[in-house]
């Protein structure tokens, strides 16, 4: 009999799992990898199915204001939150449009799933072995003084990162962004504004980043590394969330968004909705 991958939600006849198993896990049927039956099988999951998804982070009334001065004492009632019992959860392919009104409540939220603020109250959860970045953290942690061949050789990188559910050698990436190979030993402080953020897409889209936090970089990539990083995007098996001033109204990867959720200046998180990614 032949071996093949299932997911322990689907149990084919003569199949066996562990229960309760929360992982993938191989089963041994009478079936070839030739067999017509497994075709049909993969199918019954396609793509983006929610019952193989699995939470990365879970937020639970979770709470967060700045801590006041004696002199500024004041009631529950009327301190400034910058959170207030916000629920929210993200799993594997989701991608959010997260809109915020006040910078300030931004960056709290940003650095609690950093894990450089501690909450208040309630529960920020971020799974075992998943790792969270910001696209600005990316670039600030990069060695400005050396290569981007150099750089890439840091463990948070694959040598072969995926691209159109395939894994490619990390040079595809490099060549598909349009950045010459005799760029690469040139110290990333002294590229020129444009390759350097070639330079940045190239590790964003190589990196073994589960949950990406992204300002920044989508305030300046346009033209063909847009399109790029959609396709790219398109077959990221991890969490994206586009952080978006609700003064803006474009939104370069609305095509890709699975929902919007947005953070209000009292501190509350209305969503997540998948009807106002073109509103506000």
């Amino acid at each position: 009999p032949g071996w093949f991958f299932l997911h322990p939600f689907h149990l084919p006849e003569g199949g066996c799992f562990r229960a309760e198993a929360d992982f993938p896990v191989f089963c041994q049927i009478g079936l070839w990898p030739q067999d017509p039956r497994l075709s049909a099988l993969s199918e019954s999951f396609p793509k983006g199915d929610q019952r193989v998804s699995k939470l990365l982070i879970n937020c639970r009334d979770l709470s967060y204001f700045s801590s006041l001065g004696a002199s500024e004492q004041s009631t529950s009632e009327s301190e400034n939150w910058d959170l207030r019992q916000l629920n929210w959860t993200v799993e594997t392919g989701d991608r959010v449009c997260f809109i915020y009104e006040d910078e300030e409540q931004k960056q709290v939220f940003w650095r609690l799933l950093l894990n450089k603020l501690k909450p208040k109250s309630g529960l920020l959860e971020i799974q075992s072995g998943v790792l969270v970045y910001s696209d600005e953290m990316l670039w600030s942690r990069a060695r400005r003084n050396e290569g981007l061949d150099a750089n890439l050789e840091s463990k948070i990188f694959e040598t072969r990162p995926w691209l159109n559910g395939r894994m490619v050698n990390v040079m595809q990436l490099v060549d598909r962004v349009g950045l010459s190979v005799g760029l690469l030993k040139i110290p990333l402080e002294k590229l020129q504004a444009r390759d350097q953020l070639k330079a940045w897409l190239v590790m964003m889209m190589a990196a073994k980043v589960k949950v990406w936090l992204v300002d920044t970089l989508m305030k300046q990539i346009h033209g063909d590394n847009l399109k790029l990083l959609m396709e790219w995007l398109s077959g990221f098996s991890g969490a994206w969330v586009t952080f978006k001033d609700e003064t803006q109204t474009e939104e370069k990867l609305i095509p890709m968004m699975t929902s919007s959720v947005h953070l209000h200046r009292d501190g509350s998180l209305t969503g997540p909705s998948t009807t106002s990614l073109t509103g506000v």
